[in-house]
């Protein structure tokens, strides 16, 4: 779970809290849409900032934490972060800016996103 602070991991089975994990550097901002969590295909947990445009990634075996910045091309001067993220069926990863509600396909090996 995803709060203003930091993620919070859970069982599944009987609801009781794991781990809570502090996202450092992570911003948030009040007032556009909030941040978004997601998951991958082998568990690991993206976080973004909804001021920024970088992810947190988080390892699910040991939730270490690593912040990857993310270039937007074509559009680098622009400082937003994502409010919304998705994975494709193909498992490419969409992000939804938060101030202006623009769809960006992100290169998570290259660390870039295009406009779409």
């Amino acid at each position: 779970m995803l709060s203003n602070d930091d993620v919070r991991v859970y069982d599944a089975r009987d609801r009781q809290l794991i781990a809570t994990i502090t996202l450092p550097g992570w911003n948030v901002a009040g007032g556009v849409s909030p941040p978004d969590l997601v998951l991958t295909s082998s568990g690991a947990a993206l976080a973004s900032s909804n001021i920024v445009p970088e992810l947190w990634h988080i390892d699910p075996d040991r939730y270490t934490v690593t912040r990857r910045p993310i270039t937007l091309l074509t559009r680098e001067n622009w400082g937003v972060g994502f409010s919304a993220l998705a994975f494709t069926t193909e498992g490419t990863l969409l992000g939804v800016t938060a101030h202006a509600g623009t769809l960006w396909r992100i290169n998570l090996e290259e660390r870039t996103a295009t406009h779409i």
